[in-house]
């Protein structure tokens, strides 16, 4: 995949207006650099008219003809601090046409995919999302793209995630579920927050992922929320289900523009454990008091290796 943070970190000295080549297997050629007002600019180049696609208040949308069979899409960013955001825009819209022979695919499938981006644009309450929440957020989209999806392919991970629609499970299917808890490092802690999170007559998976919470000039790739959507989004080929999982993503009640979208994370391990009936938890059977409602209670993860699958 390309890597527009590496492009532009070395667009230093380029000229506004001026514009790069970018090599690419397909119909559409594109070309990256500044508008002429100096703004951030991802360009399509086709020999047919492409669809007309609206501009947004964060992307400027300019289409054109040059001369005879040369018509221009570009996309230009107007606020320099959603640069991080942008480049997995960009980064998404090349990889939407790639391998497209036919030119009017090509430039629709863009159109789709900018659509999709433009819902994720909209802003959600303007407050800025808690870290914890944010981690616990890219911690089920990483167990969405490398373990469920895997698994169970694209559409039915996106349609299993109950997260973003608090239901009791992260990711419940037909004959089995899984709940994920996202912590640091070094931490043991496992905090299970009402009874029915690990409580089901179906036998299930707790998965623990380990992060670091590291500075927004990490470098190192699918360490930010916005990465996972957009590598998410790639695997994704029906409409419906590309807008069912930004419906979820929205749930979320993140703002990938907003200011905590450049919070990061180093992926430190990855850890299942299977629960069944002989596994440490508290359910509605092991309560004798009708009294009691709800519980929640922390359990060791150093405690429960055994149950850890491979």
């Amino acid at each position: 995949m390309i890597d527009f943070r590496e492009l532009y970190s070395n667009l230093s000295d380029q000229i506004s207006g001026h514009q790069k080549k970018i090599l690419v297997d397909s119909c559409l050629e594109v070309f990256f650099g500044f508008s002429k007002n100096g703004n951030l600019r991802l360009s399509f180049l086709s020999t047919i008219t492409p669809p007309t696609i609206q501009s947004t208040t964060i992307l400027h949308v300019v289409q054109g003809r040059e001369k005879k069979d040369t018509y221009w899409t570009s996309f230009d960013l107007l606020n320099t601090e959603l640069k991080e955001a942008y480049f997995s825009f960009c980064e998404n819209m090349i990889e939407s046409i790639i391998g497209i022979r036919n030119e009017s695919i090509g430039l629709s499938l863009l159109k789709r995919r900018f659509i999709t981006w433009k819902k994720l644009f909209q802003k959600n309450t303007g407050k800025d999302v808690p870290k914890e929440r944010l981690m616990g957020a890219f911690g089920e989209l990483t167990v969405l793209k490398d373990i469920i999806a895997t698994k169970y392919g694209i559409s039915t991970a996106i349609q299993a995630w109950g997260g973003p629609d608090m239901q009791s499970k992260d990711f419940t299917l037909s004959d089995t579920w899984y709940e994920v808890k996202t912590i640091g490092a070094t931490t043991d802690s496992l905090h299970v927050s009402s009874l029915t999170q690990l409580s089901s007559d179906m036998d299930g998976h707790l998965v623990v992922v380990r992060v670091e919470a590291v500075s927004p000039e990490f470098g190192k790739k699918y360490s930010a929320v916005i990465d996972l959507i957009n590598q998410i989004l790639l695997l994704v080929s029906d409409e419906n289900t590309e807008n069912l999982f930004i419906r979820k993503v929205q749930g979320l009640g993140i703002d990938v523009f907003g200011n905590e979208i450049n919070y990061r994370f180093d992926l430190k391990s990855i850890r299942s454990y299977f629960v069944g009936d002989d596994f440490p938890r508290i359910t509605e059977k092991n309560i004798p008091y009708h009294e009691i409602t709800d519980v929640n209670y922390v359990i060791s993860a150093a405690a429960i290796s055994r149950f850890e699958e491979e």
